[in-house]
């Protein structure tokens, strides 16, 4: 009998995943590295009729520790238990000591406040909740009537940083779509199905699609209110509500402000999306179910595979050359730039504590997604220059001169009209411009004037206390109100207001509002 001996080396494959891995361990996890945030859920009214056994435990805020339940099959397989380490871990299966309890607040505390400090920077950002079925991903995101989730409480907060923002202007639009079974639908229009394309860098968009202007959080969340009764539920076996579409909420905002500095706009565009995943499920879940909650949840599957093959290929650090399957499914396809790209990214892995195999496949997801590294940065376009802006308002309105001329020497056509529209919009957007910055610079002016005029207000009140309450000698109260008019000669307040009258010059503003600084000085 020949004996067969064990290898005991690892192969060379095996070889150098193990020297990538141990070497990520050493430098740890990069800056733009997508963030995983893992929150353990309570159990469900259905679960607790069972008194099933709890399987999770955090060793502390970073850490979370899986065990296979006593006498179970998986503690066959897996002897020992499982341990794994993200950015953050939140307890809320119950109320204890040892650990502190992560309601909805903290939730946001932990990534909310984090995203909106990205999106008001000018990073696009992104938030993911994955997880099984009935995992809590849609309650942590939408949250219920007696308690707001992680999206409600983002978009408030959202005005209310922004209402602080004196000097700067601000637009914020939202969408809000559904993909439900490889379709895209506008969960804020008539239902009907969306086509996903690329514009000429390559970036995926929605043709056609609905984007409101809100101006505050009450429209948000009307809107959000609204798309969110027409996202496609159904009863399972395992979650009585479960959501058979992902959602994606995207919340645009593009702010403007003034430098005085350098005479110049700044302006940052960034794009906030609020990803809720339909939960990944076994075969078990639709089985003696319709055909169609079988077909949805072979599609939600069939989606989140696809998402697995992406993040696994982009953890390994890809090269140029490598083909991500980005297209294969309309999920990766849209979250291309978040996933990969120019975002700061947040995953919420919401696991079960009591089903060992789901939240085992939750945890490794979610520790593969950790090591993916962004490519970001701020969107702030080329910063213009006032002189720029007006040589370039005076050839568009050449141009458009031009157009009228054209049009009066022959009959007008549709495209020729269209074209005139065009020019004609973009002159009032200009003007919009103009007088933003006028505005943003007469208060700047305002408030030199009032510094002034209280700093000669206060010498003058010291003057009159001089003069009046004086108890010493005429030959000390003389020498003292010399000293008190060489402090007034002393006073510069001109030479600021000069200033800001010569960039008010350089302006196209100066046209319409020239006698401001004459009235005001």
């Amino acid at each position: 009998m020949i004996k067969v001996s064990k290898r005991t080396a690892l192969s060379p494959v095996k070889l150098n995943a193990a020297m990538r891995q141990e070497k990520r361990g050493i430098e740890g996890p990069h800056e733009d590295s997508i963030k995983v945030v893992v929150r353990v859920r309570p159990l469900l009214k259905r679960e607790i009729e069972r008194s099933p056994e709890c399987l999770v435990d955090i060793d502390n805020d970073q850490s979370i520790v899986l065990s296979p339940g006593v006498n179970s099959l998986q503690a066959r397989k897996y002897r020992e238990a499982q341990k794994f380490t993200f950015s953050k871990c939140l307890w809320s299966y119950d109320k204890r000591t040892s650990v502190p309890y992560a309601d909805q607040n903290t939730v946001f505390a932990e990534v909310g406040s984090e995203l909106l400090d990205n999106t008001l920077d000018g990073f696009n950002s992104c938030v993911i909740a994955y997880g099984q079925t009935g995992s809590g991903k849609t309650y942590t995101m939408m949250g219920t009537d007696d308690e707001d989730g992680l999206i409600p409480m983002v978009c408030r907060q959202l005005f209310t940083r922004l209402d602080q923002q004196v000097h700067t202007k601000v637009q914020v639009k939202i969408s809000f779509i559904e993909i439900y079974q490889e379709n895209v639908y506008d969960l804020l229009g008539n239902g009907s199905k969306l086509r996903v394309r690329e514009n000429s860098e390559r970036i995926p968009f929605i043709e056609n699609l609905n984007e409101y202007n809100v101006s505050d959080s009450r429209e948000i969340m009307k809107l959000l209110n609204e798309g969110f009764e027409k996202r496609t539920t159904a009863e399972t076996h395992l979650n009585k509500q479960s959501s058979r579409s992902h959602s994606i909420l995207t919340v645009t905002v593009v702010q403007e402000k003034f430098d005085p500095a350098t005479g110049s706009l700044v302006k940052l565009k960034s794009n906030l999306k609020l990803v809720d995943l339909a939960g990944s499920e076994k075969f078990v879940a639709s089985d003696g179910l319709d055909k169609t909650r079988q077909q949805e949840g072979s599609r939600i599957n069939k989606s989140l595979v696809t998402l697995g093959r992406v993040l696994t290929i982009l953890s390994q650090r890809p090269t140029k050359k490598t083909v991500i399957p980005y297209r294969d499914s309309i999920l990766t396809w849209l979250l291309k730039e978040n996933i990969g790209g120019n975002s700061k990214t947040i995953m919420i892995a919401c696991v079960s504590p009591t089903d060992f195999d789901e939240t085992l496949s939750t945890l490794r997801f979610a520790t593969i997604t950790s090591r993916i590294e962004n490519q970001v940065q701020v969107n702030k376009e080329s910063r213009s220059n006032m002189d720029e802006m007006v040589k370039q308002f005076q050839l568009e309105k050449a141009k458009l001169l031009e157009c009228i001329s054209e049009l009066k020497q022959m009959d007008s056509r549709s495209d020729e009209l269209r074209k005139l529209e065009n020019y004609v919009e973009w002159q009032n957007n200009y003007i919009d411009t103009l007088t933003f910055t006028n505005s943003v610079t007469q208060k700047q002016l305002s408030s030199s004037l009032r510094a002034a005029q209280k700093r000669n207000e206060l010498l003058m009140s010291s003057l009159m206390l001089t003069l009046k309450g004086s108890e010493t000698g005429p030959n000390e109260a003389t020498d003292e109100l010399s000293k008190l008019i060489d402090k007034l000669h002393r006073l510069d307040i001109k030479s600021p207001l000069r200033d800001i009258e010569k960039d008010l010059q350089c302006d196209l503003v100066m046209t319409y509002s020239a006698n401001v600084i004459d009235d005001m000085i």
